[in-house]
């Protein structure tokens, strides 16, 4: 009975549905439901400080991610202590800066907190550039002037948002970064959301890996959870083969993964890196 009452409300309401499901899993189990959000085309809208609640909530239709599921978030009241200022507001945006943001709330929960939120894209409503602005966060946190947080430039192009946010979220909201790379199909793949039953090579990036074993423990192998610009899938690795290709599979990094496609799966035969300025030098001859 109760399975049939879980899959009505799943096939009727399904944004309320994943909705509660992801305030009452744990963060490490959140991988699954991604997956089933982006097979029923469920928007998962990112955390933002100024829209954002503790729990996952509705918004227009979407789910916005509740800063409960940012890894280094744990303190309930903390996170409800915020909420309940922007409910104090009488401006149309609560808080308006980031500066403001220190001010109102003390210095913004301490460094693990401030980590965690900046990682997760919460303030990105007001600078995109999340490693400058952690930096010029701990440079602030020491004079105690916060004013220098309004006006973060742009440094250096490199994957410290894209690791963090895969660390903070385990997965990525707010870009999937690969809008620098071609499109899939330039780069002779398949995109994830057109896989059908056979042989494909796919593109995108590693979002985490983890070893599994058949019942038995005598045959282990590696899972990992890889997103597409379309959707998401898991790939499965034999243990000899990851050891080849384990520097390749750390977390954020772009590969060219060929193999086969069933029941949800796809059985890795070939990994390889694709690098933005190398990509063309390489990928016809990767088989």
């Amino acid at each position: 009975m109760v399975a049939y009452q879980t899959a009505w409300l799943k096939y009727h309401f399904p944004e309320e549905f994943f909705c509660s499901v992801l305030n009452n899993t744990e963060l490490e189990k959140y991988s699954s439901v991604w997956e089933d959000c982006h097979r029923m085309n469920i928007t998962i809208l990112p955390p933002d400080i100024n829209l954002s609640y503790y729990d996952f909530v509705l918004e227009d239709g979407n789910i916005r991610y509740g800063i409960r599921g940012i890894k280094g978030i744990a303190a309930r009241a903390e996170i409800e202590y915020i909420t309940d200022l922007r409910s104090q507001a009488y401006t149309e945006t609560p808080f308006l800066s980031v500066s403001d943001f220190m001010d109102r709330t003390g210095g913004g929960g301490g460094k693990k907190t401030m980590e965690a939120l900046i990682s997760a894209g919460a303030f990105d409503s007001f600078t995109p550039h999340r490693e400058e602005l952690f930096e010029a966060y701990l440079r602030c946190r020491k004079s105690g002037s916060y004013s220098e947080l309004d006006y973060i430039k742009a440094g250096s192009k490199s994957t410290w948002a894209l690791t963090h946010e895969i660390e903070a979220l385990g997965t990525l909201l707010s870009s999937n970064g690969l809008e620098d790379y071609p499109d899939d199909r330039k780069l002779g793949c398949t995109p994830i959301s057109e896989l059908q039953k056979g042989r494909h090579s796919i593109f995108g990036l590693v979002i985490s890996t983890k070893q599994k074993s058949t019942r038995s423990k005598k045959e282990p192998y590696m899972i990992l959870s890889f997103a597409g610009r379309q959707g998401m899938v898991k790939i499965w690795v034999s243990l000899d083969a990851y050891t080849q290709w384990e520097e390749y599979c750390n977390a954020g990094c772009a590969l060219k993964v060929t193999g086969d496609y069933n029941d949800n799966l796809f059985f890795a035969s070939s990994i390889r890196p694709v690098v933005l300025d190398k990509y063309y030098l390489s990928l016809n001859s990767i088989e």
